[in-house]
Parts: structure tokens; sequence; C-alpha cells
């Protein structure tokens, strides 16, 4: 995808956020709570880590910048993830359309399928 199909024209949106993150996650066993421009999908690994995955989609932006934390007994550890080979990994990434979104969810997913 070349940077001039990041920009997207007045009006373009994904609509909604969820059903994308709850068909992707779910199946991994991550539950998925949504707030005022942020999900938290959070799940266990087989060897009983905490493992979080928190999504800022913006209010008003409409980008996205994903944040993936684990955490044990006595440690816990956190980085920011990239959501696109495209994406820096301390940036926000534009959402653009529905298929965009779909495509940035099933990204996020591989990186983190336990």
């Amino acid at each position: 995808m070349d940077s001039s199909s990041l920009l997207e024209g007045p009006g373009v949106t994904a609509g909604p956020k969820k059903p994308a993150l709850e068909r992707v996650f779910k199946p991994m066993g991550y539950t998925c709570r949504g707030e005022s421009g942020t999900f938290t999908l959070e799940g266990r690994t087989e060897v009983n880590l905490t493992v979080e995955l928190q999504l800022d989609v913006g209010t008003w932006s409409h980008s996205v910048i994903a944040k993936f934390r684990v955490w044990g007994l006595g440690f816990k550890g956190s980085l920011r993830i990239p959501v696109s080979a495209n994406a820096l990994v301390h940036a926000q990434y534009p959402i653009g359309d529905a298929d965009r979104w779909q495509k940035i969810v099933e990204n996020l997913g591989a990186r983190c399928a336990n």
C-alpha cells in the first residue's frame, strides 16, 4: 500500500469496530471491552500468563495505535506494536474504511496468537 492510499477523504469511516475485533479475537479466548475511543482485549496463554492488547482508536482522529502487555507472577512487560507492516511502532495509523479495519484487526490477531 503506498502512502497516498493512507489519506482518506472526509466521511470515510470503518463503521462499528468491535464486531471485527470479536470475530478475530474471541476464537482465541480473548474478551473485548470497549470504552470511548479505546478497546481492551484480554486473554490467557497456555501457561496462565495474562495478555492484553490495548487499542486507542481515537474519538476524533480515526487512527489506531496498539500496546501489547503480558504479565504473570512477579513480572510484567509492555510494548507498542505496529498495526501494519507500513505502520511506525509509536505512531497512529489511519483506520480508513471497513475493509482496511478488518485487515488491521487480522494483522493484530496474528501478532497476538498464542
